[in-house]
């Protein structure tokens, strides 16, 4: 584990006031890394490995349908929009991001 980041060195110190870093990593060891292998899936492939048949999964898109017409009719298309913006706010703040 390498040192420490302490604004304050010489001074005691919490733990809330540490960051610790990760191991460096050398570029061997990073070479040495395998690329990930990426397949191409159906949708359907997907949908059952969930346990979603085709009649569950034309169930959830008429409610996700249904349900986006009607927040488009009560926001407008503007509304939406801020929706969205304020959905990927939350996100951003709630989410740990270490």
């Amino acid at each position: 584990m390498r040192r420490s980041i302490n604004l304050h060195e010489h001074a005691p110190t919490t733990t809330r006031s540490v960051a610790v870093l990760p191991p460096r990593s050398t570029p061997e060891s990073v070479a040495a890394t395998p690329e990930p292998q990426f397949t191409h899936v159906s949708p359907k492939a997907v949908l059952a490995s969930i346990g979603i048949g085709d009649r569950a999964a034309l169930l959830l898109l008429l409610a996700f349908a249904a349900l986006s017409s009607i927040i488009v009719t009560a926001f407008g298309a503007a509304g939406v929009v801020m929706l969205v913006g304020m959905c990927v706010a939350l996100r951003l703040m709630f989410v740990d991001r270490s």
